[in-house]
């Protein structure tokens, strides 16, 4: 599985990376929702997981944009926030995504949720 991964921190970024990898999957990365946008209309992407909160363009942003796109429309939206209210709030701001990672998430969780066992976690 292709998967999107925008996310503007170096590290978090690199982690989702090796886990994907890790696991057989494909990870395609960008760094804010600007780049996110480049990649997926240059690729086959499965799957999105983007931070809520970057630069350039938030994930709220290109979460609108990417939607308002009906051949992207359906792809299946995973959400990663720092901030407890903004995860709270998510659902009335933009209701057509699938799940939103509380972070800071355990590596576990990240596999799990990638091998298909999230619910044993």
């Amino acid at each position: 599985m292709n998967v999107l991964v925008v996310e503007d921190d170096d590290a978090s970024r690199e982690l989702i990376k090796e886990v994907l990898s890790c696991i057989g999957h494909i990870p395609v990365l960008a760094s804010n929702g600007l780049e996110a946008m480049e990649r997926l209309l240059n690729q086959d992407v499965d799957l999105i997981l983007s931070d809520m909160d970057m630069p350039t363009m938030s994930g709220l942003a290109f979460h609108k944009t990417v939607r308002s796109i009906r051949q992207y429309e359906r792809i299946p939206w995973i959400f990663l926030t720092a901030y407890p209210t903004l995860s709270k709030y998510a659902k009335g701001l933009t209701p057509e995504y699938d799940l939103i990672l509380q972070k800071p998430y355990p590596i576990e969780k990240l596999i799990a949720l990638f091998s298909g066992k999230l619910e044993e976690i």
